[in-house]
């Protein structure tokens, strides 16, 4: 690009930058483009948005309202003034909004209002005329009335939707704690069927699952039966048995009202006796013995529980 096209270009842009400078230092006043209200309907009591686009060939901003002759029932919200202003070639074009506000439903008519401008420019302000077009003003109750505000705080019956749906979740938390209650019911009234089985059905179980559990140290196993044993022998006879040594527990069951018979009381020492041989003095036993320590504990257990069963029975046939 050679030096005169340069030259040309440049003398163009300064001239061009010149024009817009001059305009907006010595352009003359702003003028209205255009007046428009937000659409309809347009209710009693609501703002009604009325919007001015102004165009100005200098630096001037909108500042406030010099004059609204408004006809009355029709104010405007003038601490509500928003001002939009963006460039344009040759000058600013700005978008007023003035918040208008009714308070009667009728139709009010074409009025005339004043908008005041700062020119920077200059010394002088410039004073806007235009027409505020016919605006409609209508109930609130009336069935086109409604909007999305409305429609947020619809009425069924009288009450709030909210009212409703607070209600149905109401419900469904009710009907979760009754299900929640009734579940654990059933699993109590489960735990309290276990714990009311008879003591010489428990001691059965547990003597059949420690000998099924053969071959063991013979010092665990004696631990074990003689426990199985003291627990039904406490249950059975609201003895204290589990806490005792067996000197002290044999002391008790050999007392005058004792319901164990004598033949079961011997048999019953017999046994704790060997069983503490085995667990103190760490003798041995082989798995036959044991297996005849456990059946021995058995039959002790169903023999001693036998007039209870009879009775129970006899309860029931009655």
């Amino acid at each position: 690009m050679n030096r005169k096209l340069l030259v040309i270009i440049s003398i163009a842009a300064a001239l061009l930058l010149g024009g817009l400078a001059w305009s907006y230092v010595a352009g003359g006043p702003p003028k209205v483009v255009s007046v428009s209200l937000s659409e309809g309907p347009h209710f009693s009591g609501s703002l009604i948005p009325l919007t001015l686009v102004l165009e100005s060939s200098g630096i001037g901003t909108p500042d406030k309202y010099v004059e609204m002759k408004l006809p009355k029932g029709l104010e405007a919200r003038k601490q509500e003034l928003t001002v939009k202003g963006r460039p344009r070639l040759g000058g600013w074009r700005y978008e007023v909004r003035i918040p208008l506000q009714a308070f009667e439903v009728t139709t009010f008519p074409e009025s005339q209002a004043k908008l005041g401008v700062v020119a920077e420019s200059d010394t002088n302000d410039d004073t806007l005329a235009f027409t505020v077009p016919e605006i409609v003003i209508q109930p609130r109750d009336q069935p086109e009335a409604t909007s999305a505000a409305a429609l947020d705080s619809s009425v069924l019956g009288g009450r709030s939707v909210w009212f409703y749906i607070g209600c149905a979740l109401a419900l469904l938390v009710t009907i979760a704690v009754i299900r929640y209650l009734l579940r654990r019911g059933n699993e109590a009234d489960g735990a309290v069927t276990r714990k009311i089985e008879p003591p010489w059905t428990l001691a059965e179980r547990a003597l059949g699952g420690l000998r099924s559990s053969l071959p063991l140290p013979a010092n665990e196993v004696y631990v074990e039966l003689t426990d199985i044993v003291r627990r039904y022998i406490e249950a059975l006879y609201q003895v204290p048995a589990t806490e005792r040594t067996t000197p002290e527990f044999l002391k008790e069951i050999n007392r005058p009202n004792s319901q164990l018979s004598t033949d079961h009381r011997l048999l019953l020492a017999d046994f704790l006796s060997s069983a503490d041989m085995v667990k103190f003095a760490r003798m041995d036993a082989t798995v036959r013995q044991l297996e005849e320590s456990i059946d021995k504990a058995k039959e002790f257990v169903v023999e001693t529980s036998e007039a209870v069963r009879q009775a129970q029975k006899a309860e029931e046939s009655a």
